[in-house]
């Protein structure tokens, strides 16, 4: 290994006395005779593997395993020039080229490229295969870094593009939520099938982690059947291995809140409220920055579970708490939508349903739900509750009798819950205080939750009142 015996015939002596310090405290009596008679060269390798009494094989991870010893030993250097090279990687380190001995360089940057090829890091391995290669550009191992430089901005390209898949997914499966068209479901196959195919060229984590990322929330959000994947708890069970395998990297961890939150939605929905629990008390630790996470999930289903989560645990009074200091992008519509809903039930819940009112009314007025049927009958089917409950039976009557012309020009079964509901507050607008229409009432509500219980369920958050009301009763 002609490269050890040169970068120890190239450090400083300053830097020779202080590494050969550093083996003192390793009882490796072998490493320490073997860098003094490198740095001496006046042993032949032969000579010096007979008074170590090695094998030809024990000889070679010898100078193996001390040659590492000194890569670290120069990236921790107190050195400052080589020390921020080691630090601060995403400058440019061909200038270190000019600066230090070759071998000196070549150690230091085959040191780094373990480092970031152990984290994937693909946009550090760029610059330092760039170094590498201009480091051995008379060497016969010129092409070899040439082709690494070439295979990781290859990777780092299908990488982003991996991302951007991620991103559009989310805005489709957004979308989806909002309108149930079925064209947003062919566009998000033919999203999975993009990112299996960048997963298939790169085995990588990170795009494996996406890809995992993608089918869960097609299963749990959009009812996607896959035959052939593994089921949701596996799926979620391996991600948690890649975050842990990168534990340190910056680049990889903003993942863990969307997996907690992806966990959580896993147990509600399962209603294992137990488990649910340990997952949304870890979110609450991100709620002012959670909805900066809508690229990376659907991050606003999280309000709206919230509020179902908080009423089956009896804690109706937490639905609005700290609401208020949230981030979101205002420019993200599914977002902004969902944030000014998510305000409007949280008032009714603190006792201020004109408030309540008022909110929903603005955002009706504000955005225009041509194309977001669902979300808009959500909005209005609450609206319409609020008004029942403030005994304006007229206005009720008006969004109920819109929504219901609305539907009929759909002309699909696909809407039989959003049928039901308009059918059920009509009967509560007629009063239910008589034994005859208590019992109407009952079996309309039930054929509402029969029809409502897919995955396009609408007025979660009001079933404990609706419930309630079939108990002969009225919120005072």
């Amino acid at each position: 290994m002609n490269k050890l015996k040169k970068i120890i015939s190239k450090i400083s002596q300053e830097q020779f006395s202080e590494f050969k310090e550093s083996l003192k405290g390793t009882n490796s009596i072998k490493f320490h005779f073997l860098l003094i008679e490198y740095k001496n060269d006046l042993l032949s390798d032969d000579d010096i593997k007979n008074q170590l009494n090695c094998t030809d094989n024990s000889y070679y991870v010898l100078k193996s395993r001390l040659y590492d010893r000194i890569q670290k030993f120069i990236l921790s250097n107190n050195n400052s020039s080589l020390n921020e090279a080691a630090i601060n990687v995403s400058s440019d380190l061909t200038h270190y080229l000019y600066e230090f001995p070759n071998e000196i360089t070549v150690a230091m940057l085959q040191e780094l490229e373990n480092k970031y090829i152990a984290l994937d890091s693909s946009n550090d391995l760029i610059i330092v295969y760039s170094a590498l290669k201009k480091a051995h550009f008379y060497s016969d191992k010129y092409y070899a870094y040439s082709q690494l430089y070439n295979n990781q901005v290859a990777y780092t390209l299908s990488l982003e593009k991996a991302e951007e898949t991620l991103y559009n997914f989310n805005r489709t499966l957004a979308s989806y939520f909002f309108s149930g068209a079925l064209n947003d479901i062919e566009l998000m196959k033919l999203l999975i099938k993009e990112i299996k195919n960048i997963y298939s060229l790169y085995k990588s984590s990170r795009i494996e982690l996406i890809l995992n990322i993608i089918l869960i929330q097609s299963t749990l959000f959009a009812k996607m059947d896959y035959k052939d994947e593994p089921a949701v708890e596996d799926l979620l069970s391996a991600c948690e291995k890649i975050l842990l395998q990168y534990s340190n990297d910056s680049k990889i961890n903003y993942f863990n809140p969307v997996i907690k939150f992806l966990y959580f939605e896993y147990y509600f929905s399962l209603n294992q409220l137990k488990k649910a629990s340990i997952y949304y008390n870890e979110l609450e630790k991100y709620s002012q920055k959670w909805l900066l996470q809508n690229n990376s999930c659907l991050a606003f289903k999280f309000l709206l579970s919230k509020i179902d989560y908080l009423l089956k645990q009896e804690q109706k009074t937490e639905i609005g708490k700290h609401f208020e200091d949230m981030y979101f992008d205002s420019k993200d519509l599914y977002t902004d939508v969902i944030c000014k809903f998510y305000k409007g039930i949280s008032l009714f819940y603190d006792d201020k349903t004109k408030k309540s009112i008022s909110t929903l009314n603005d955002l009706l007025n504000e955005i225009s739900f041509k194309n977001f049927f669902y979300i808009e009958s959500e909005i209005k089917l609450s609206l319409a509750f609020l008004y029942i409950s403030q005994n304006e039976f007229e206005l009720a009557e008006n969004i109920l009798k819109g929504l219901g012309r609305k539907l009929a020009s759909i002309k699909t079964k696909e809407y039989r819950n959003i049928k039901e509901g308009i059918k059920l507050f009509n009967i509560l607008i007629n009063g239910i205080n008589k034994t005859a229409t208590l019992k109407k009432y009952k079996d309309s509500l039930e054929q509402f939750e029969f029809y409502n219980s897919k995955d396009k369920k609408v007025l979660s958050y009001l079933m404990p009142e609706l419930e309630f009301l079939s108990s002969g009763n009225r919120r005072k």
